[in-house]
């Protein structure tokens, strides 16, 4: 049960990492391309540059488009376009490191956090199969009716059972009479 737990647990950090590092990496070199570096950097044995080019073609229209480049040998030397590829890497990159956060950082606070509050209120620990046995119990158990009632009351006040099914079971013991 513990290992479905934790599989569980890893799937879904990984889809919250993938979809985070994909914003990240898409929509954050669209605005800001320096976002990339990290893929840029490790494509390019040269130095990084950043080209940004507006455009209007129509009145009130405005238009930008970003590129990265990798220029090798000086100045002068050959350039090429690395965007995509830039991005791409950039994304795994994000995807690698928020996962590791999430799954071994976040997590395990989480999972502490919410020991600690089922700790403190062991009322709310209660599974669902205990607290309808107790409502069933209340229902139909061999005691008087006083304190099948009651004992159906205190369900209902302790917040383990809701007021429609106080209504159902209190029906039902009194329909027994």
């Amino acid at each position: 049960m513990a290992g479905m737990r934790m599989r569980g647990i890893g799937c879904v950090a990984l889809a919250i990492a993938l979809f985070a590092a994909l914003m990240i990496a898409t929509a954050g070199t669209a605005i800001y391309p320096p976002v990339a570096y990290p893929g840029a950097a490790l494509l390019c044995g040269g130095e990084v540059r950043y080209e940004s080019h507006g455009a209007s073609y129509r009145p009130g229209e405005y238009t930008v488009t970003r590129q990265i480049y990798c220029q090798t040998g000086g100045g002068k030397g050959e350039s090429e376009e690395i965007t995509f590829r830039a991005a791409g890497l950039a994304f795994l990159i994000y995807s690698a490191i928020l996962f590791l956060l999430l799954r071994f950082v976040a997590a395990p606070l989480m999972r502490r956090r919410l020991e600690r509050t089922l700790a403190a209120a062991p009322a709310a620990a209660a599974s669902l199969g205990q607290i309808l046995d107790r409502a069933g119990e209340a229902a139909r158990g061999g005691d008087d009716l006083a304190e099948r009632l009651a004992r159906l009351n205190a369900l209902r006040d302790q917040g383990l059972i809701t007021a429609e099914d106080y209504e159902a079971k209190k029906a039902e013991i009194l329909s027994r009479l």
